[in-house]
């Protein structure tokens, strides 16, 4: 069993990303080779870019959101679970994964 759970800091079309390794969509690429895949993406169906939340508030500010936290496993019929956003607590949701 696998998981890499966490802060990827990417997106899909990053401006700033690196030539190495791209924005999100890359590291999918790189992550699904060893076989784990994004939990939420399978669990919900989303394409990437096209989340229908965001894990990630820049600066605290709910007018600037992203979707940069990632959990990935191997484990089939694992579960996460995206908590409202605190902007007392984080910039950040709350996630759980559930293996």
């Amino acid at each position: 069993m696998a998981l890499v759970i966490g802060d990827f800091n990417c997106y899909v079309n990053q401006r700033d990303s690196s030539k190495e390794y791209g924005d999100i969509l890359r590291i999918n690429e790189i992550l699904e080779s060893y076989g784990l895949h994004s939990i939420y993406h399978q669990q919900t169906g989303e394409a990437f870019g096209q989340e229908s939340t965001y894990t990630y508030f820049h600066h605290f500010h709910e007018e600037d959101p992203y979707f940069l936290d990632y959990a990935y496993t191997n484990v089939e019929g694992s579960t996460i679970r995206l908590y409202p956003w605190d902007k007392d607590m984080s910039d950040h949701i709350g996630m759980e994964v559930i293996i």
